[in-house]
């Protein structure tokens, strides 16, 4: 649901979807990768790189070796790098 509300442009409600599934289910990785993009879409950037980290450290837990896995670490880290520099230049 929370997919949907984020790309129906209701912002709003998708964080609220994200935030509650994150609630019940802590681990669930991809609900925090997942709320770091809608943040990220909101201009949210501070609580989009929390989201990404947690959402690497999370991948970090668990086995990681494969080579789709170890490219989704890196477009992570490169997407908080991002962010990182729009916060310092703003």
């Amino acid at each position: 649901m929370a997919n949907y509300c984020m790309e129906w442009g209701d912002y709003e409600a998708a964080e609220m979807e994200f935030s509650l599934l994150i609630q019940t289910y802590p681990n669930f990785g991809i609900a925090y990768r997942n709320r770091g993009s809608l943040y990220e879409k909101m201009k949210r950037f501070s609580s989009a790189i929390e989201d990404y980290r947690t959402y690497l450290n999370l991948l970090d837990t668990g086995s990681c070796d494969d080579p789709v896995c170890i490219q989704e670490k890196k477009t992570i880290a490169g997407r908080i790098q991002s962010l990182q520099k729009q916060l310092h230049d703003q």
